[in-house]
């Protein structure tokens, strides 16, 4: 058998994550492969036709690490753009004048948006942010969800970052020296954006749904605490209400349910941080009720939401009344689903196989 050599791994392509079209339609899928040259990861997306059984390269730069579905035609595609590039200045009117000296300082992180008819086309140019935004969501035509990574550095001594917060017991995770995963609203319309967290906020994970946001947020301040809020941000009229106050819960997975929200969670107070999460609801009333518990003696399989293969941000997703997570079981992660009558079944059963993304609607599951 032939050894393998480094030359070897940069040929292995690694899908991660992957989106219906809207209709269901079509699949994009982002794909991962190693450029030794350019000593990098490098991300290109993939357009699989369902009905067609064709599949397509979309990108080649290997410097498109997001894409999100416009309408059942249309792609939107993130661009990074490499280092030492020009880069174009312009970009939104800031609300917030407390913004000015980082959003100044991050200007060269600008990130660059196009739009691609999968039917055929050149993409262009839709919108550049000047933020270096990691996650973007559609809200309604020219509203977007922007996550971004926002460094409050007094910026006087470039390079250097004076570790001033403690981190939690996570591995060493938790030095984030002034950075922090902020959430905006981009309005294309008027070139805006709109920064809804508080300055020592971060942001773990978003779910959207209609003009509504849900968002999973830490707030370290001097120390990095292990519990999260769980909070809802209308756009329409600019409220924010605290569904779930920080203090309670280590929150790992949020979604929109018809009638309110889910969300994982763990009180910690058996395991610490090791102690696999629970499944609790928030209906329109306001109240949380417990929907799953994990317990040995309860669900008949070693099964964890918070799994530590998952990668690529879909742990939770609703299809009528039934609940779809990524669970590891041992040495595997499979798509697992749970009924309103609480009973747990397995989707996929890769045996020892991981599942690392899916997505999934009334009619079509891809992972």
């Amino acid at each position: 058998m032939k050894r393998v050599e480094i030359e070897d791994l940069t040929q292995i392509r690694s899908p991660g994550e992957v989106t219906l079209s809207p209709e269901g339609g079509s699949v994009c899928v982002t794909i991962h492969t190693q450029d030794r040259d350019r000593d990098k990861d490098c991300t290109d997306q993939w357009l699989i036709r369902l009905s067609m059984g064709e599949v397509r390269r979309l990108t080649h730069s290997g410097n498109n690490p997001d894409a999100i579905w416009e309408d059942e035609h249309t792609l939107l595609l993130q661009t990074e753009r490499e280092e030492g590039t020009d880069s174009d200045k312009r970009g939104p009117e800031k609300k917030d004048s407390e913004d000015k000296s980082s959003d100044k300082k991050d200007e060269d992180k600008s990130s660059d948006f196009y739009r691609l008819p999968i039917d055929g086309g050149e993409a262009y140019k839709a919108f550049t942010i000047p933020l270096e935004v990691s996650e973007i969501h559609r809200i309604s035509k020219g509203c977007y969800a922007v996550l971004a990574d926002v460094d409050w550095n007094s910026g006087d001594t470039p390079g250097i970052h004076i570790l001033e917060e403690a981190p939690a017991q996570s591995d060493g995770d938790g030095f984030t020296s002034g950075h922090r995963n902020a959430l905006y609203i981009y309005r294309e319309e008027g070139n805006a954006l709109t920064r809804l967290t508080e300055r020592l906020e971060n942001v773990s994970q978003i779910a959207v749904k209609d003009d509504r946001i849900l968002a999973i947020i830490n707030s370290p301040d001097g120390v990095m605490r292990v519990t999260d809020s769980l909070v809802c941000f209308n756009v329409s009229d600019g409220t924010r209400r605290e569904l779930l106050p920080d203090g309670q819960m280590k929150l790992t997975g949020c979604a929109w349910t018809d009638d309110g929200v889910i969300f994982a969670g763990s009180d910690m107070e058996a395991w610490g941080m090791c102690q696999d999460c629970d499944l609790f609801r928030i209906g329109s009333d306001g109240e949380m009720r417990l929907i799953w518990e994990h317990e040995g003696n309860i669900v008949p399989l070693d099964v964890s939401i918070q799994s530590d293969v998952f990668r690529y941000g879909r742990a939770l997703k609703t299809i009528g009344s039934d609940i779809l997570f990524i669970g590891q079981e041992r040495s595997g992660a499979d798509i697992l689903s749970l009924d309103a009558g609480a009973g747990l079944k397995h989707v996929t059963s890769l045996g020892g196989g991981v599942v690392t993304a899916f997505d999934a609607d009334s009619e079509h599951m891809v992972a």
